[in-house]
């Protein structure tokens, strides 16, 4: 299964940001993903950013690191659940403010909305 889950992202996201997006899952620093992924840091931070920006994850500074990790949306879209704690901290003040850009938060607005709305059956 994460084989085709690996697939089917890499044809939504690209198959960079796919992996990274994976990578975030399992936490870490942009620095921590660059390794793992063998990319540069630069390639890491501009790939989360543009996650982070579709609502996908959330990144928060901690000294003179960056954390990333999944929001509940980010993981339905990896199919997997975020423990308890972890969901309901997105809405705490530890959260990081993120700043969208409007065309973003129109698409990702949209995104949700028709990730929750029913498909009507089409014959």
């Amino acid at each position: 299964m994460r084989k085709l889950l690996s697939r089917d992202l890499s044809a939504l996201l690209g198959a960079t940001r796919a992996a990274v997006l994976e990578a975030i899952a399992d936490g870490g620093s942009t620095t921590d993903l660059a390794l793992r992924l063998g990319i540069s840091p630069s390639s890491a931070s501009e790939h989360a950013a543009i996650l982070r920006d579709a609502g996908l994850t959330v990144s928060m500074r901690s000294r003179n690191q960056v954390r990333h990790r999944l929001t509940p949306l980010g993981a339905a879209l990896l199919g997997i659940e975020l423990p308890a704690e972890e969901a309901a901290s997105d809405r705490g003040p530890r959260a990081a403010t993120l700043v969208r850009r409007p065309r973003v938060a129109a698409a990702i607005g949209l995104a949700r909305r028709a990730a929750v709305a029913p498909i009507a059956a089409t014959s």
